[in-house]
C-alpha cells in the first residue's frame, strides 16, 4: 500500500511524492501532517502506558509505566483535591493490579516539588497483603490503589476508557479523547525529511495539553497544540447538531487535478454532495492512501489527515490567479470520529483586505463530528 510518509528513525519522517501539491508540487500539502501529528501523540499515550501524567522533554516511558514527571516525577495536585499517584517503582498501578509493597518498597507521593516520604506518623506507609491496597499519605496528596475492585487510580493500562457507540469514544489507553486540535503553519516544508517532537505542556488526569513541533533543517515549521480530556457518557444530554450528509457510496468521484496539482491531489477520492461553487461545497473526502507505511493509526489520525483540503474543494478564485494559503487549521470535536470518509459541509469568505476564512462542518459518516476553521491570506499571484 502507498503512503504519505516513511519513518526512518524514532522522531524522524520522509514524505513520499503524494504529499506534494497545493501550489507547488515540490512542498508538503499541510493535510497528512494533521494526521501524522495525531498519530505521534497518539504513539506518546501509548509508550507511557495510557498515563496522563508528563513525561520529560515528552519522551515516552518505556514498559507501560505511567509516572508523573517534571523532570523528577513529581505527580500532580488535581481537582482541588490534590490527589497525586504513588507511581513506579514504589507504589505501581499496572495491569489491572495495584501492587502493595512493605518493608521493601517505599510509597512515594510528590506534591508540587518537594517529594513526601511516607516514613513518619503523619504519612505512613502500609502495605495490606489481603486487599493488595497500598495508601501513601503526605500532607496535601493521597494515592490509593485498589486490587480487590481492579481500579488502578494511577492511570495504567487497565485504567477503563468508556467505549460509546456513537459518542465515538474509545476504548483502552487513559480514557482521554481529543477535544481540540490546533495548528500554526510557520512556514513550508519541502519534500525532504524532517522531525516531530511531542511533550505535554499541561499534564492532569482529566484534561492534558500536548504540544508538536515539527522541524525540517532545524527550524520549526509547524507547531500544534492538542487538547485531551476525559471522556464521559452524556448520550442522555446529546444534541444541537445538524443532520447527516448523503451516504458518499452513492455519490460520483469528482477529481481535482484540473484544479490543483501535485501527489496529493492525486491521492484523495473527493464526491461532492452539494455544489461546488464559489466559497460553497458539501464533499466526502477518502483515500486508500496510508499516513505512514507499516504502522497502524487510530481512526481519528485517519480522519483528520484530509481535513485541511477543506480549502481546497470550494474555492472562490482560481489558484492560477490568486493565492489564498491557510495559515493555520483549528480542529474543534464534540464527538470522536470514525472513518473511512471525512465530510466537509465547507463555506469560504474572502474579505476586502486580503483576508479571508474557510469554515467546515465536519462530518463522519454517522453525523456531524465538529467544526474547522481555517485562515487565509488572500492575494493575486
Amino acid at each position: 500500500m502507498t503512503s504519505y510518509f516513511e519513518r526512518v528513525g524514532a522522531h524522524t519522517f520522509r514524505p513520499t511524492e503524494l504529499t506534494g501539491g497545493a501550489w507547488a508540487v515540490d512542498e508538503q500539502h499541510i493535510a497528512p501532517m494533521t494526521g501524522l501529528i495525531v498519530h505521534e501523540i497518539d504513539r506518546m499515550v501509548a509508550a507511557r502506558g495510557g498515563s496522563a501524567a508528563a513525561q520529560d522533554g515528552g519522551a515516552p516511558a518505556p514498559g507501560g509505566s505511567a509516572q508523573a514527571g517534571n523532570g523528577s516525577a513529581q505527580a500532580q495536585a488535581c481537582d482541588g483535591s490534590a490527589q497525586s499517584q504513588a507511581r513506579g517503582g514504589s507504589a505501581a498501578a499496572q495491569g489491572g493490579s495495584a501492587q502493595a509493597h512493605s518493608d521493601s518498597a517505599e510509597a512515594q507521593a510528590h506534591s508540587d516539588s518537594a517529594e513526601a516520604r511516607a516514613h513518619s506518623d503523619s504519612a505512613e506507609a502500609q502495605a495490606h497483603s489481603d486487599s493488595a491496597e497500598a495508601r501513601a499519605h503526605s500532607d496535601s496528596a493521597e494515592a490509593r490503589a485498589h486490587s480487590d475492585s481492579a481500579e488502578a487510580r494511577a492511570h495504567s493500562d487497565s485504567a477503563e476508557a468508556r467505549a460509546g457507540g456513537g459518542s465515538g469514544r474509545p476504548a483502552g489507553g487513559d480514557g482521554l479523547v481529543v477535544g481540540r486540535i490546533s495548528m500554526d503553519i510557520l512556514g513550508v516544508l519541502k519534500l525532504a525529511e524532517f522531525e516531530v517532537r511531542t511533550e505535554v505542556v499541561r499534564a492532569g488526569r482529566t484534561i492534558e495539553l500536548v504540544e508538536a513541533v515539527v522541524s525540517a533543517g532545524g527550524r520549526p515549521a509547524v507547531r500544534a497544540r492538542v487538547w485531551r480530556m476525559n471522556g464521559q457518557d452524556t448520550t442522555a444530554v446529546a444534541g444541537g447538531a445538524p443532520g447527516p450528509l448523503p451516504d458518499p457510496e452513492s455519490l460520483a468521484r469528482a477529481p481535482l487535478s484540473d484544479v490543483w496539482p501535485g501527489g496529493f491531489i492525486t491521492s484523495v477520492d473527493v464526491r461532492y454532495a452539494a455544489g461546488p461553487e464559489p466559497g460553497r461545497a458539501v464533499a466526502w473526502v477518502g483515500t486508500g492512501t496510508a499516513l505512514v507505511a507499516g504502522e497502524a493509526v487510530s481512526p481519528l489520525a485517519d480522519f483528520v489527515k484530509v481535513v485541511d483540503t477543506a480549502n481546497g474543494i470550494a474555492v472562490r478564485e482560481s489558484p492560477k490567479e490568486w493565492m489564498f494559503p491557510n495559515l493555520d487549521l483549528t480542529i474543534h470535536l464534540h464527538r470522536q470520529p470514525a472513518g473511512p470518509w471525512t465530510g466537509l459541509d465547507t463555506t469560504v469568505v474572502f474579505g476586502a483586505g486580503g483576508q479571508g476564512v474557510t469554515s467546515t462542518v465536519l462530518h463522519d459518516v454517522h453525523g456531524p463530528v465538529g467544526r474547522a476553521e481555517q485562515i487565509l491570506t488572500v492575494r493575486p499571484l
